[in-house]
């Protein structure tokens, strides 16, 4: 009875050991569970982080070259404002030098230093004449303040400038007013023909 009575203890401490043993691994396990899902749950948070990082990068660059271009926009407008305030100026300096009344010389070559001097300062800055007489027409930078008919050309050519066009750093600052010859039109031409052989044979008669 005695050994009988220690057997059932023994099995009785073994089943405890067991289901302490049992509970330790079901303990373990649920802690590793929670720290899997600890660590996706900081995994995930990371993720945005570093989602809201890249997007605040983005944010500043666009903003730095927007600022850029409405700074580079502003001085080309207030640049542009100030040239063609000036350009009045270079208009009477060439008037002035292309006048053929008597000059002193000595003064003369002043106003050509001048005006040379200044040209230079300007062209600094971005200004740029705009080619004109023998070019042909471009309506971008030419504007036409007189057409004639000409049978020397075979497209619109300018053949005589009344105020000089300028760019300012590639942008049209002022257009050139322009005399262009514009190629005469086919029937324009064989009704001209026939006029002058008309004409020549009423001066034979």
């Amino acid at each position: 009875m005695e050994e009988e009575r220690e057997n059932k203890s023994e099995m009785a401490e073994k089943e405890q050991e067991l289901k302490a043993e049992e509970k330790v691994q079901e303990t373990e396990e649920e802690n590793l569970e929670s720290l899997k899902n600890t660590l996706e749950q900081v995994k995930k948070e990371k993720d945005e982080l570093y989602k809201k990082y890249l997007r605040a990068i983005a944010d500043i660059d666009n903003l730095r070259k927007r600022t850029e271009k409405e700074k580079r926009e502003f001085y080309n407008v207030v640049l542009s404002e100030v040239f063609l305030a000036l350009l009045p100026v270079i208009d009477d300096f060439e008037r002035a030098l292309a006048n053929q009344v008597e000059q002193n010389e000595a003064f003369r070559k002043g106003i050509e230093l001048i005006y040379k001097n200044f040209k230079e300062i300007l062209f600094k800055f971005g200004l740029k004449p705009i080619e004109a007489v023998g070019t042909e027409f471009n309506p971008f930078y030419h504007e036409a303040i007189f057409k004639v008919d000409s049978e020397e050309v075979d497209r619109p050519i300018v053949i005589e400038e009344f105020q000089k066009g300028y760019l300012l750093n590639d942008r049209l600052l002022r257009p050139s007013l322009v005399r262009v010859a514009v190629p005469v039109e086919k029937g324009k031409e064989e009704e001209k023909k026939e006029m002058e052989k008309g004409n020549g044979k009423d001066s034979g008669d």
